[in-house]
């Protein structure tokens, strides 16, 4: 039997979450594209070239928190607290994650769904899902090259053997137009196919990250256009503040 999903939030009870919050400033959605991008191992998760894999910009209200529950109870939100045992590497105190980045999130598109308090049930958890107008302003779509490490040479490597493999060859591979087309992904093969000389010529560690610099740069402005536009969902147009 499929599973029924969560009850979609209206966007005046979305907004309604967020009353009593300011809009994330300058400073905290700047901080916050640089954390998105590396706060998973991307470059091992998403594949190198398009499509990609989407994603949605949002506010969470339990941003920052963690999930606890108590023998058979339901399941709370509470804070991180300086000391507590942080087991992944973006984790971090509550505090300093609001301080950072507000209540931005983002989410890949099968993972969408909020947790907010009910009051009617002790404060216990209820999943809920964002309004349409969110879910379209603050869609993006990734690829590795999102995470610095996608310039690593046999990351590369075995993204052509696999896909060789797999009976894609390099030809099928595609690359945005505006970021240099199907000849970055041709110049990519090309320096793995003599990669000392091509480092030493290239006079850098990472020669890959050169080619695929621009790409890094136009998904980072697309996340960057993703949160601004559901921010003003949210809050309306910073003109309008």
């Amino acid at each position: 039997m499929a599973k029924t999903p969560p009850p979609q939030l209206s966007l005046a009870e979305y907004r309604a979450l967020f009353a009593g919050t300011s809009r994330p400033t300058e400073t905290q959605v700047l901080n916050y594209i640089d954390h998105a991008c590396e706060m998973h191992s991307w470059y091992k998760h998403l594949p190198l070239v398009p499509p990609g894999q989407g994603f949605q910009l949002l506010l969470d209200p339990q941003s920052g928190r963690k999930w606890v529950s108590e023998g058979d109870g339901p399941r709370m939100a509470a804070e991180i607290k300086q000391g507590d045992e942080l087991w992944h590497y973006s984790m971090m105190p509550t505090a300093t994650y609001r301080q950072r980045f507000g209540h931005l999130q983002l989410r890949m598109d099968d993972a969408l769904g909020l947790d907010i308090n009910d009051p009617a049930h002790g404060g216990a958890l209820r999943a809920v899902l964002p309004p349409p107008e969110i879910l379209e302003a603050g869609r993006v779509t990734l690829t590795a090259v999102v995470h610095r490490h996608a310039r690593s040479e046999w990351l590369w490597m075995n993204h052509f053997n696999f896909a060789e493999e797999d009976g894609f060859p390099e030809s099928t591979f595609s690359w945005p137009e505006e970021s240099g087309g199907p000849r970055i992904v041709h110049a990519i093969r090309n320096l793995l196919d003599d990669s000392d000389d091509a480092i030493a010529k290239a006079g850098s560690r990472y020669p890959i990250e050169e080619l695929i610099a621009p790409e890094r740069q136009r998904q980072l402005q697309a996340i960057r256009q993703a949160i601004d536009a559901m921010l003003d969902v949210v809050y309306g147009p910073l003109g309008e503040l």
